[in-house]
């Protein structure tokens, strides 16, 4: 979540906006992996880091999920109109 208060002031030669941000959003680069990670997730989306796993417990287990996902993408691709 990101909170930003403003609050403005003036002084004599110009006026001013104050911005404070809270500690949460001062590391963009892991709000976007957690951003990312949500919506990967949300897809049904595995990393290359999970196939591997998945391979070291059952190489033809990774190889049957990678052909079911390629299908799943195939058929989803099929649905979309141009």
């Amino acid at each position: 979540m990101l909170l930003v208060f403003k609050s403005t002031f003036s002084s004599r030669d110009h006026t001013s906006q104050l911005l404070l941000v809270s500690a949460n959003s001062m590391d963009p680069r892991r709000r976007a992996k957690e951003a990312v990670s949500k919506i990967a997730e949300k897809f049904g989306h595995l990393d290359e880091e999970e196939l591997e796993e998945l391979e070291r417990v059952n190489q033809a287990l990774r190889q049957k999920v990678e052909r079911s996902l390629l299908a799943k993408d195939k058929i989803a691709g099929h649905a979309i109109l141009t």
